[in-house]
């Protein structure tokens, strides 16, 4: 065999013994021999919360973006009022003279070219900060984290070809920052340039406004009005096609925190059970509490009769305000058992979580403290929901006075064997 010898830990019976008084010291030998699997598990849990976080966070700055571009728009309608309201007066302009008239046309296809070359400008910078916001987050993660050379004591290192590899990868990085930099700056000159054309445009379009007005007091400010206007509404036209893009960039960011729920975490959840969920939350907390109360409501719609049960199972039921405060039911828990089609389904799942395997002190206590609990629930006046909990009740309170007659008997015993 090759490798580092790991001895084994020797238990006396004394240790032995205390170990098992517990059912939580009990269930904890034996999953150990599950140990393997419940990092697999727990590596799975981990990528799916990261990307859903990813993906919260990015579908929160679309939903930001969207809500700006849908606040610009709808400055459309009254710009094409006051559109409406100058034609005339930009009519009865064009009628003074032959002279004006030509003026006035050669004005409206230089504001046709000068809203055209602001559009071209907005994208062209849109497209530079994309690039720019790009670049930025490949520099602050183009360095792997958590690498560590070969241990002394471990042999040979057998990650040499990875190293190579992983080597070759930052490489690449660096050559696509090098690329994405000089695509940065061309499009810079780009944006540059189209600003220059601009204003040389709007250059001549002063000179014409100039001579209008020579030729009819006012005429300057209707000309400019009426540029200033159709500039703007042909910016916002062409912001319906980059909201568009954002629509469907947030559908798509969407249906991957979905995908990363079913088959990261929640799918190796469903494979083993509820269980490594459990012992996850004692030891590091409940990963469930990483995913968004929306994003899991949105999650279960999408297949209410299964994830609803398996969200019942693994969200964290109670918490407390403060420290030494009564327990409260958490929004999540109160929000599942609110929008689940079936309730009692639900409810089940929550009461076979109300007598923990794990526990400290008196699991009497516990399961008597979690019925409780059940009184602080509103049902509506669903009958069928109110009499299985009754029963629930009942049940729990039975299983409480079966905990307490054998904590009797182990107090008994373990005084009996220290005397």
């Amino acid at each position: 065999m090759s490798g580092p010898f790991l001895p084994p830990i020797i238990l006396s019976q004394t240790e032995i013994e205390t170990v098992g008084l517990q059912p939580g010291g009990r269930l904890r030998l034996l999953d150990g021999f599950l140990l393997g699997d419940q990092r697999v598990i727990a590596a799975a849990e981990s990528d799916a919360i990261a990307t859903v976080r990813s993906m919260t966070a990015e579908a929160d700055a679309i939903r930001k973006d969207i809500e700006q571009l849908n606040a610009q728009l709808a400055q459309l309608p009254s710009i094409e009022e006051q559109l409406a309201q100058l034609a005339p007066h930009e009519q009865q302009l064009a009628a003074l003279s032959a002279d004006a008239q030509a003026k006035t046309g050669q004005l409206n296809i230089l504001s046709g070219t000068i809203s055209l070359k602001g559009v071209a400008s907005a994208a062209v910078q849109r497209f530079e900060a994309a690039v720019a916001n790009w670049r930025a987050t490949l520099t602050r993660v183009q360095t792997m984290a958590g690498a560590e050379g070969w241990p002394v004591n471990a042999g040979a290192d057998p990650l040499g070809d990875a190293r190579t590899r992983v080597a070759k990868a930052h490489q690449y990085i660096a050559a696509a920052l090098q690329e994405l930099a000089a695509v940065e700056a061309a499009t810079g000159q780009i944006a540059s340039a189209l600003d220059s054309e601009k204003i040389g445009y709007e250059d001549q379009a002063r000179a014409l406004r100039r001579d209008i007005e020579g030729l009819q007091t006012g005429a300057d400010n209707i000309a400019r009005q009426g540029q200033a206007l159709r500039e703007r509404k042909a910016q916002l036209e062409s912001l319906r096609g980059v909201l568009a893009t954002r629509v469907a960039a947030m559908q798509s960011a969407a249906a991957r925190r979905s995908a990363a729920l079913d088959a990261g975490f929640l799918a190796a959840m469903r494979k083993s059970g509820v269980r490594a969920v459990e012992d996850m939350s004692h030891m590091h907390g409940n990963p469930m509490d990483s995913v968004p109360d929306d994003v899991l409501l949105a999650w279960c719609e999408a297949d209410a009769a299964i994830r609803y049960p398996v969200a019942a199972a693994t969200i964290t039921l109670f918490r407390r305000p403060e420290e030494k405060t009564p327990r409260q039911w958490t929004p999540a828990a109160r929000l599942v058992l609110e929008k689940a089609p079936d309730r009692v389904q639900v409810l089940a799942e929550f009461l076979r979580r109300f007598r923990p395997r794990t526990w400290t002190g008196s699991r009497a206590a516990i399961i008597e403290t979690n019925a409780r609990m059940l009184d602080e629930l509103d049902f509506g006046g669903d009958t069928a929901v109110i009499d299985f909990v009754q029963q629930a009740k009942k049940g729990l309170m039975e299983a409480v006075a079966e905990e307490q007659r054998w904590e009797t008997q182990r107090d008994r015993r373990r005084d009996e064997r220290f005397e």
